[in-house]
Parts: C-alpha cells; structure tokens; sequence
C-alpha cells in the first residue's frame, strides 16, 4: 500500500495526501546520488565542535572538537576549513582566535591566536583576510585589517586604523575584486593585494578626482571595478559609483536626489532602484552612459533576480505584489505573476523562476516560469496545506509542506520536484519538524526537530534512496556545508 501511495505522489502534482508514513519514504528506483562531503556541528551546552562526514552518514571525521572550546565555521579554502575558537565559559570581552583543519581531519594549526579578538572576514587567494581587535588606552576599540597565508606563514598588517585621539577609524574590510582587497578607512577607500602590498588609494572624500562628502561603501563590483555608493555634501541621499579596483577615474553610475541603491549587475549594465517612497528600477552602462529606465509605473518595485540577462522584479501596489521581468536594456517587459492573490519570488532554477503563490486560505504554493514569460506558469507543489520553498539541489525545488494548520510548530514534509513541474517525490514522512537546511553533491540534507532536539539527515535530492542519519546524538546537530 506504501508503494502505491509513493508512485500516486510521484505521478500527481498538486493534490493533497494525508500526514505521511512515521518512517521515511522508501526510495524510487533510479540509481542512489554518489554522497558527498558534509560539514556540520554540534552544540552541546556552551561547546562547539564541527566535523565532517558523507551525506549517506559513512565517513565521519572529527575537524574540532575539544572541552570548554567553541569552535565556528568561518570559510572554506580548498581543502582547509578555516575556523574560529573561543574559550568558554565566556569571561567578558571576546577573545577569539583562527585556526584551519583539512577537510580530512589533519593538519590542525593556529593561524592568529594573540591576545587581541581576531574575527575572519574572507579568503582571497592564498590569505585569510581578518579583523585584529584591539582597544586602546581611552576604552575606544578599533581593528586593523590583517591578512595571513592559509599555512601560517607571513602575518602582515594590510590596513591600519586611525588612532588618532578623537579622530580614531577603523579598516573596514569591504570585499575583494580581481584579487585585490577592498577596505575603508575614514570615509576613504583603498585597494591593495592580499600581501599588503601594492596600495593603491581609491576614492577621498576631500580633495582629488571624485571627492565625495560621504563615502557609504562598496556595494557590489562590475567587471574589475568596485561599486560604491556616496553622499555628496548636496543631497540627503547616496549616489552610485565605480571604480576600477586597482585605482583610476571615479565614474559617475547614477547622480540624482533620489536614493540610489544597487539591485545587480547583467552583463555591462548596472541596474539599480532610485527610491523616492516607492522605489523605481533603472539600468546604465559601466561607464556611466546610458541610463535607461526598466519601469517606473506606479508603485514600489524591487530587483528579485537576474537570469539570462533579464531583470526579475516584484512591484507592490496597494498591498497587491506582481511579478515581471525585462530586458536589461528596458525593452520586452512581460508580466510573470499578475494573479489576484499576491506572488513573490524564491529562487531560480536555469532560467525558470521559482516563486509562490498564496491561495484562498492564505497557504503559500509554488509555480515556476521561464524568465521570459513563455510557456507559462507551471504548478510545483499545491497542496491544500502550505507549501514552504526549501531551497534548489540539482535541477530539483525542494519544498517543505507543513503538515498541519500551525506553520511554525506543525510537523514538516520535505518534497522534491523538477522545476518543470514533473518528477514529484516525498522525502521524508512528515511525522517530525523537518526543514532543508542545504545541499551536498546531489543530497538534500536537512535539520530534524523531535521533542526539542535537532538531529541532521541527509537524503538523495530524488528520492532513489531513504534519508541518512549523520549525527543523531542527545546534542544538537547542525548543517555547515557540503564540499
């Protein structure tokens, strides 16, 4: 009887089915996702600890785990994972400290440890980028940008902050672009290599090409250039700009009263929303011709997604949200979601748009559509309870359907369905809180939540096989990443 349940599932689109099995569903019959690498943690009191194991549960490497430490995930670099440490109980003022472990468990070494609180930012090339903590003689805490090689080697201090009584700023770590750091430093910013070397100053805000009164901060790049938005001494609101990121001219992207704000960037074109109230949405060329309106009918809209060089917006209109898209170079708008009920986007698979659709009982179901409109919308998941978007493994939507009128406490259903609409399968049997928590080679994995306690699992995105445990002990378990 299960068998004939699972195969109506697979075969429906749409209709609603009971609570589920009280065990996971059994698998189809293709051939099991090879597993792949899982980095997850556990908590157990005030202790963190991180591990790696398979998605099918085999494998299981301890990274970190040792008595009264917090170990958390920061980044990964290859094959090194690379971590922060904090001694616990807590004993006042943060003091934490960098290390890095191969994904295999060996190799564990201190990368920062002093006595100032070191937080990692990012790692551009071979260096980790961090935050060195300090405070000063006044009680004023500031940090210095401090880069490292992922072996330990070469500790160098690549932004000083200003420590000039009354006029103290810190290095602010803005991003990377083309292998250069970005950061700002009393409202200025910089550019250099990781090493520290090759400085170069970027944008001033007294004197020089392109002052500006204040400086906000990057907000994106194009190309080799850094995208960055700025106050000029005029106006109440921000200003766009770039700049290449090894130093040049400041190009003027969007220069008005409005307050301009980044939306994304499709090929040369930078599109961003000019918001004045309601927000309307522009594009302009990296060199800062060009600009071109992509829709400034009534009401507010906002950049959602970028595919195939379309724009994918939502705009609210008295309490009402629709969907459209449009070429980056304003031509072709075509609605994708104009229906009475309100729609909003959750992702994108290829180039079809993921989003939801509340439906008379205000219960949220997903369709997708190409980005241009064609075809039309196609059904995911409509079954009469809701239907949350998980997230997106492989081609497949996974969605959790809550199996129950509480949408917070109710037991959970994961589902998984081609973003075509066919290939429809239920994961897990919807007895337990389950939600997606992320996706590792072609597993869904996701965190289960019994009686207050969260255990992870793992399941293969197509249903071919029955979801793993990988850690299911009396702490809590959570999902990092998969390699």
């Amino acid at each position: 009887m299960r068998a004939l349940v699972v195969v109506f599932l697979v075969m429906l689109v749409g209709c609603s089915s009971g609570g589920g099995s009280a065990s996971d569903p059994a698998p189809t019959s293709s051939a099991p996702a090879s597993p792949a690498g899982v980095i997850w943690g556990r908590t157990a009191g005030s202790q963190e600890s991180l591990f790696r194991s398979q998605s099918d549960g085999s494998g299981q490497v301890t990274l970190v785990d040792e008595p009264g430490i917090r170990a958390t995930f920061a980044k990964l670099a290859g094959s090194l994972v690379i971590y922060q440490t904090q001694a616990v109980p807590f004993s006042g003022a943060d003091q934490r400290d960098i290390w890095k472990v191969s994904t295999s468990g060996t190799g564990r070494q201190a990368l920062a440890n002093t006595t100032d609180d070191e937080i990692v930012r990012d790692v551009v090339g071979s260096r980790v980028v961090y935050d060195q903590v300090f405070s000063l003689p006044s009680g004023v805490r500031l940090n210095d940008l401090t880069s490292v090689v992922t072996d330990g080697s070469g500790r160098q201090v690549i932004g000083l902050a200003v420590r000039t009584p009354g006029s103290e700023s810190i290095a602010n770590y803005e991003g990377s672009v083309g292998g250069r750091v970005i950061y700002g430093r009393n409202n200025e910013l910089h550019s250099l290599l990781p090493d520290g070397s090759d400085p170069r100053p970027l944008v001033t805000a007294s004197g020089g090409s392109g002052a500006q009164s204040t400086i906000i901060g990057m907000q994106g790049s194009i190309g080799s250039s850094v995208i960055y938005s700025a106050k000029p001494s005029s106006q109440f609101f921000p200003d766009l700009y770039d700049v290449p990121a090894n130093g040049g001219a400041v190009v003027p992207l969007a220069s008005d009263p409005d307050n301009d704000i980044l939306g994304g960037v499709s090929g040369n074109r930078v599109v961003y929303h000019r918001c004045n109230g309601p927000c309307d949405l522009y594009s302009v060329a990296d060199d800062g011709t060009g600009t071109i309106p992509l829709s400034t009918d009534p009401g507010n809209k906002f950049v959602e997604e970028i595919v195939g060089g379309r724009i994918v917006y939502t705009r609210s209109v008295n309490g009402q949200t629709d969907i459209y898209s449009v070429n980056a170079d304003g031509t072709n708008t075509v609605p994708l979601a104009t229906s009475p009920a309100n729609e909003g986007i959750e992702g994108s698979v290829g180039s079809r748009i993921i989003f939801r659709r509340a439906d008379n009982n205000g219960n949220d179901n997903l369709y997708s559509i190409q980005s241009d409109g064609s075809g039309g919308e196609i059904p995911l998941a409509t079954f009469s309870e809701d239907d949350s978007f998980g997230g997106v493994v492989g081609s497949r939507v996974i969605f959790e359907r809550v199996m129950g009128s509480n949408v917070m406490t109710s037991p959970r259903a994961l589902y998984s369905v081609q973003a075509d609409g066919t290939g429809l399968v239920q994961l897990t049997p919807g007895t337990s809180l389950d939600e997606f928590a992320g996706a590792a080679g072609g597993y869904a994995c996701f965190e289960r939540t019994q009686s207050g306690q969260h255990d992870l699992l793992c399941v293969p995105a197509d249903g071919s096989a029955p979801a793993s445990p990988i850690a299911a002990t009396s702490a809590d378990e959570y999902f990092i990443t998969g390699l």
